[in-house]
């Protein structure tokens, strides 16, 4: 069975606190997109250092701190104030990256209680708005959080 890993999510929802925190007005396409790129890379490194579960029982344990990390950073992406024209597939990247976490706090969840089924569900769920998120992100022209490994 293939255990659900977040670092896509993780890289994508980073990419927002490096893009804009502390801007007074909304960012340029051009400094967005360089930004997000950084920052993924920078995520992508950081979560794999976390590592991937190897059972259900290490998957409840590391999943709970790496959906966390990703809440946190989904609440700075959703804060961000892109340009007019950027608002569009910014508001997309922000609700699928909510449905993700959504989906994988639920899936750290049923492998803390040995639900299979459930997990299998999850992750699909989880899968499919991290598709989502990258699609917004190739969009957006952020070919690195687009490119990020699978979740």
């Amino acid at each position: 069975m293939r255990l659900p890993r977040l670092p896509v999510l993780l890289a994508v929802a980073a990419a927002a606190v490096a893009a804009g925190c502390g801007e007074s007005g909304p960012l340029t396409h051009a400094e967005l997109v360089r930004r997000a790129d950084a920052a993924c890379s920078r995520a992508i490194s950081t979560i794999t250092a976390t590592g991937a579960p190897r059972d259900l029982a290490e998957l409840g344990r590391l999943g709970d701190h790496q959906v966390d990390l990703a809440d946190d950073q989904v609440s700075a992406i959703a804060g961000l104030h892109p340009s007019t024209a950027d608002r569009p597939v910014h508001r997309r990247l922000v609700d699928a990256l909510r449905r993700a976490i959504d989906a994988d706090r639920r899936v750290v969840e049923d492998a803390r209680t040995g639900d299979v089924r459930a997990l299998a569900a999850d992750g699909a769920a989880a899968d499919a708005a991290r598709s989502l998120a990258r699609a917004a992100a190739r969009t957006l022209g952020a070919a690195v959080c687009a490119k990020a490994p699978p979740a």
